[in-house]
């Protein structure tokens, strides 16, 4: 009987997705929308947040389409692409089809069931959820943490404190699987057991799994 006390929690971008600087990481997907778009090569690492009557926001936690609409101008705008909203949205979702998945770590995860709960927490954007929903079956999931549907982003606490509440489950019973050392620290200062690692990984997060499910 799985424990229902104890969660195994994944990031999407890194551990599941790859976000790589591959031809197939979403890195490089994002930088060829702008080359498709606007044929430039400008520094993408701003490419999430826009200012809004002097209020700063990241798209990976808007759940409004205004201030969707909002973003998507602003990336038009920013870097000087050659195409109306529709046309954005066309390309934006074929150039992130391409990005590849890692597989046998989301057979890890549902493998995991069989121990203990299991969910994901990701900073996603509203756009990305039919993708994120074509590599992962929600159904199987008891937990699915989207930081736009959350309002909060990671690696800003409230986000972690919202899962604990939503889940019902101890800091201290709850596994973080991320590739990103500033969202493992803030995990881990609200007491969860965290994971650095990438979908690369896959042995080294399944012992870790199985390390945390049996102690």
């Amino acid at each position: 009987m799985p424990n229902m006390n104890k969660m195994v929690i994944m990031d999407w971008g890194g551990v599941i997705d790859n976000d790589n600087n591959s031809i197939n990481g979403w890195k490089a997907r994002t930088k060829s929308i702008i080359r498709r778009l606007g044929n430039s090569d400008d520094e993408i690492s701003t490419w999430a947040t826009f200012d809004v009557d002097d209020k700063k926001y990241n798209i990976c936690e808007i759940n409004d389409d205004n201030l969707l609409d909002k973003w998507i101008s602003n990336v038009i705008t920013k870097y000087s692409l050659s195409c109306n909203k529709e046309e954005f949205l066309d390309v934006y979702k074929e150039e992130y089809a391409n990005v590849i998945y890692y597989k046998d770590i989301i057979e890890i995860l549902y493998k995991t069931k069989k121990y203990c709960q299991i969910g994901i927490l990701s900073n996603l954007t509203k756009l990305d959820k039919d993708r994120l929903g074509k590599q992962v079956d929600f159904s199987k999931l008891d937990y699915v943490g989207l930081s736009f549907e959350l309002g909060e982003i990671k690696p800003n606490d409230k986000i972690y404190e919202l899962v604990e509440e939503q889940t019902n489950i101890e800091p201290n019973n709850i596994l973080f699987i991320d590739n990103r050392i500033d969202n493992i620290n803030a995990a881990r200062k609200r007491g969860w057991n965290t994971l650095l690692a990438t979908g690369e990984d896959k042995e080294f997060i399944w012992d870790k799994i199985m390390e945390f499910v049996n102690k």
